[in-house]
């Protein structure tokens, strides 16, 4: 994760910008942190940082370097990334009903699931539901997708890497009714990265376990909350 600072805009807070493979928070277009493309043929901005997340791998399936399931598995099951190959039929999350309600256990619940749209879109790529839990004016989300498309047209995914948030609650500083702050731990297993050719050189590996003491910005929209911005800093 960067450890360049920032602030997040009209927030009035300070974060350190965390960038591509975490849950990764950006304030804005920046230098490519740990994890990120480096190579000169792609610039990335930053990307980011839940129940609902996928199925971990069994052992006897795959995990961070493993290897293929076996071939008796049911290719329409979700199969995890492998050294090998990318993740298959990722479980979409459902935003559960708790989520949609206008008070804290709601803002809780939606960022379990929003967290859960980001794991989800760095596994599948699928970036859909992703950005329809988030504000269109988010930096952050923005400069997650984007980072996801470099990693798409440079043909590498990444095994591992899944965030898990615990301990949310609110932040008294610069909160409303209607466009909350709130704060979280934030895991990140680590990560590997891979192409076909086999281990992307391009991207920093991240092989040892990553803590962040994560600042969320929500904002209710009509009859729902979104992510307006996000930031990490890490421990």
């Amino acid at each position: 994760m960067s450890q360049r600072r920032g602030s997040l805009a009209g927030l009035g807070f300070s974060v350190a910008v965390a960038c591509c493979a975490t849950l990764t928070a950006c304030t804005g277009p920046g230098e490519p942190p740990a994890g990120t493309l480096s190579s000169p043929s792609s610039s990335p901005t930053g990307t980011t940082t839940p129940t609902g997340l996928p199925a971990t791998a069994s052992p006897s399936a795959t995990g961070t370097g493993g290897t293929a399931a076996s071939s008796s598995v049911d290719p329409s099951a979700y199969q995890p990334a492998t050294s090998t190959s990318p993740a298959k039929n990722v479980p979409k999350p459902v935003m559960p009903e708790a989520a949609k309600k206008k008070d804290l256990d709601g803002q809780k619940a939606f960022i379990q699931y929003w967290i859960a749209t980001y794991n989800y879109m760095r596994e599948s790529g699928d970036a859909a539901p992703f950005l329809a839990a988030c504000e269109k004016t988010s930096k952050f989300c923005a400069g997650s997708v984007k980072n996801l498309d470099d990693f798409k047209r440079e043909g590498i995914w990444r095994v591992g890497g899944t965030v898990a948030m615990s301990e949310i609650r609110p932040k008294a500083d610069g909160s409303t009714a209607t466009s909350p702050l709130l704060t979280a731990v934030s895991v990140e297993a680590p990560t590997e990265f891979y192409t076909t050719d086999g281990v992307a050189a391009q991207v920093k590996l991240m092989p040892a376990k990553r803590t962040y003491d994560t600042t969320i910005a929500l904002v209710w929209t009509i009859t729902r909350w979104s992510v307006f911005e996000c930031g990490n800093d890490e421990r």
